[in-house]
């Protein structure tokens, strides 16, 4: 099993928080299928070999990925593609 740990500050409003809140969700569910659950400042998402959270406030993102014995050979582009994402969005 491989581990991801990815944790940002940001200076976002909360449009904009939801708006990559959503965007994450989108791309999670679009490209692996299974299903993403947002609760309050919290995203979830669980299919067979990935668990995800997003946990985001005011100021912090922490982003945790627990990958499978098969998708942990997939961890470097999942998580290049976590940070180019979140580049996109925290630079603007």
């Amino acid at each position: 099993m491989t581990d991801i740990h990815i944790e940002r500050h940001h200076n976002l409003t909360e449009p904009k928080l939801d708006e990559l809140t959503n965007r994450m969700a989108e791309k999670l569910s679009g490209k692996l299928g299974g299903q993403c659950l947002r609760t309050g400042n919290r995203l979830e998402y669980q299919q067979s070999g990935v668990e995800a959270k997003m946990l985001f406030d005011q100021q912090r993102i922490q982003i945790e990925v627990k990958l499978g014995f098969l998708m942990s050979a997939f961890a470097g582009s999942i998580e290049s593609e976590i940070h180019r994402l979140l580049d996109q969005y925290l630079t603007d």
